[in-house]
């Protein structure tokens, strides 16, 4: 989800932080890429079974025809903090498939009244046709909500990424918290993702990706024009709302932003008013999780040309081998 109203903030505060990025000017450059959020991206994007494979791909070329290498960092086990906030995307997302067939089952009667009076003028056929019409772009729209993803998507990526030759890593626990590990070891130059808590890891040159465009934010440029320490900006996030707590009723990212500027800290902000916090407000848990410390090891791969054409015909993606050229991929 990544952080609550940051990225507004900081285009208010420090609006030179964020600039527009030309894929161009990274050429050589390696990049970490948040594979968690593509995989759910694509999901939404591409109406198919292979919208994963096919979603890559894509990102794959995109970046290599700038000459930009590539590591890409998958979830692992998510903290026991987290357990809160993704039990209710679950029974959210349970909601939206009971809705979906709800839907389904009220428009069943209403279809076959449209097939049988396709071609009437009567205005209550017209009516009924109206009514079926739009139950379906109702069903549509939910179907786009639910999300699709399980960890075989995960693995029939890696198995994409192997044969291509491109390194992967999977994560102790969250992959953005991989991608800056693999940043502050000298991995790479740049994050690419969609979730904020990058900058509250300790990402910096963080790549946001909105439709066609690119645009990226400089950390330390972000702290000096809010004139905080990194740890002041953690409890910043914190205070604006994570993943890893709740937050506190009535403190958003404004007030949030104040508080950490004139107290520089959650204890102290604490100490001296009188916010009253609710008894599910671990921002301590929080800062602990927001520690990157240590990951697991990069796992490296050789180019399989053979591999790589099995991959591409099982998901039905034969045009790719010759129409982008794969085996002329550099080594990566």
């Amino acid at each position: 989800m990544g952080i609550k109203g940051i990225k507004s903030l900081i285009k208010k505060h420090v609006p030179d932080a964020i600039k527009e990025l030309k894929l161009n000017e990274i050429s050589g450059k390696t990049v970490c890429i948040d594979s968690s959020i593509l995989l759910y991206k694509y999901s939404f994007v591409y109406n198919a079974d292979n919208f994963h494979i096919l979603g890559f791909l894509h990102k794959i070329i995109e970046l290599q025809d700038h000459n930009i290498k590539m590591i890409f960092v998958f979830d692992g086990k998510p903290p026991e903090a987290k357990r809160e906030i993704l039990n209710k995307r679950k029974e959210q997302n349970i909601k939206l498939k009971e809705q979906i067939e709800t839907l389904k089952e009220s428009v069943k009667s209403v279809t076959i009244f449209e097939e049988a009076f396709i071609d009437s003028d009567n205005e209550t056929e017209e009516s009924e046709i109206k009514k079926a019409k739009e139950i379906h772009k109702k069903i549509n729209a939910l179907e786009k909500n639910v999300k699709k993803v399980t960890r075989q998507h995960s693995l029939d990526v890696m198995e994409l990424l192997k044969s291509l030759g491109i390194p992967f890593l999977i994560s102790e626990t969250e992959a953005e918290k991989g991608c800056v590990f693999l940043q502050k070891n000298g991995y790479s130059d740049y994050i690419l993702t969609e979730d904020t808590d990058c900058l509250t890891f300790g990402g910096t040159n963080v790549i946001f990706n909105k439709k066609n465009d690119y645009f990226v934010c400089y950390l330390d440029k972000v702290l000096e024009g809010l004139e905080l320490t990194h740890e002041a900006f953690v409890d910043l996030c914190i205070l604006c709302g994570c993943d890893y707590t709740c937050t506190i009723p009535k403190v958003g990212p404004v007030t949030a932003l104040n508080a950490i500027k004139k107290y520089n800290s959650i204890e102290k902000y604490i100490e001296n008013t009188k916010v009253s916090l609710p008894e599910a407000f671990n921002y301590q848990i929080a800062r602990e999780l927001f520690k990157v410390d240590k990951e697991n090891e990069l796992t490296e791969n050789v180019k399989n040309k053979e591999n790589l054409t099995k991959v591409l015909i099982r998901w039905n993606l034969n045009s790719f081998i010759s129409k982008f050229h794969f085996y002329e991929i550099q080594e990566f």
